[in-house]
């Protein structure tokens, strides 16, 4: 159950970054625009924040569930949070950014209780 949630949290805050890091999605996300410099700088850090989740996410649940189940199990929610992302950009774009702030957030605490019980 803690591995399903945590499996969650971390790839959308993955999904999220890597949405966010797109120079026209962030665009859209954010209320004021973003500037060329600013975008500069903010894009490799969210790309490797993304990746980094999506690692840690598929980590948990190998280990949790082991290579087969697991796997199938990583693959199953990337695709349903995939879709709740777009579904975010798409109709409430300003909503994404502390969504997945919340889930970057959230996500190191929950691995923490994962790993600890």
């Amino acid at each position: 159950m803690l591995s399903s949630l945590t499996e969650w949290v971390l790839g959308f805050g993955g999904m999220g970054s890597l949405c966010l890091s797109m120079k026209s999605h962030a665009m859209k996300s954010h209320a004021r625009q973003i500037g060329n410099l600013n975008y500069r700088i903010w894009r490799p850090g969210q790309k490797w924040m993304g990746w980094s989740l999506l690692a840690l996410s598929i980590a948990i649940v190998v280990s949790a569930r082991g290579w087969g189940p697991g796997l199938v199990s990583f693959f199953g929610m990337l695709s349903a949070v995939t879709l709740l992302v777009i579904a975010l950009i798409t109709y409430r774009p300003r909503w994404l950014v502390p969504a997945s702030l919340a889930c970057v957030a959230v996500g190191p605490i929950l691995t923490g209780f994962y790993v600890l019980f």
